[in-house]
């Protein structure tokens, strides 16, 4: 083990998506979106590159490694080295290194300190962008591409594929990850 895997194993993730009708102005979206019930909140899968991640930030590559993109994806009954579907959800792996399916690349608008060892980013999908039926997985990215965290909806209950969530254009999404470094 050396500093870059230890850290990245106390690093978890925590994302919530919440849409927010059109009507709101573009301004305003991110704090409505605060308010409002999210279509989902829920921890997320820390991936192995996210220690690459980590020792460019200690590098100072701030370019490459900063937390760059949110990607929204319909990838969740995919197999991971195939990208065939399964018939079934197929949970994120610490091994994945791309989304498997994507739907559109969110650049992050805002990034918010919550805490000493936590920050959330914030991207979000305006009415024409991310349309998509078939909503349930979403990627956490640095510029240059490295994977930092993997999400994908669970199977509803009495099913076995990914909940699948629709992105019309009568509505934002807002996409809040949280990163945080459990130092204890």
């Amino acid at each position: 083990m050396n500093i870059q895997t230890a850290i990245t194993g106390m690093l978890s993730g925590h994302v919530r998506v919440t849409a927010v009708p059109k009507a709101i102005s573009e301004s305003q979206v991110v704090a409505a979106a605060s308010v409002l019930e999210p279509i989902f909140s829920r921890k997320n899968l820390i991936v192995d590159t996210a220690a690459d991640v980590v020792a460019g930030m200690f590098r100072r590559d701030y370019e490459n490694y900063m937390p760059y993109y949110i990607s929204v994806g319909s990838g969740g009954d995919l197999d991971q080295t195939t990208l065939l579907d399964t018939g079934r959800r197929v949970a994120p792996a610490v091994t994945d290194t791309r989304i498997r399916s994507l739907v559109y690349r969110i650049p992050i608008l805002q990034a918010n300190t919550v805490s000493n060892t936590s920050w959330t980013y914030v991207a979000v999908a305006r009415p024409h962008e991310a349309l998509t039926t078939s909503l349930n997985e979403l990627t956490l990215e640095t510029l240059n591409g490295t994977l930092i965290s993997h999400y994908v909806e669970p199977a509803p209950p009495g099913e076995v594929r990914a909940e699948k969530h629709v992105k019309s254009s009568l509505e934002y999404l807002v996409i809040q990850w949280t990163l945080t470094f459990d130092l204890s």
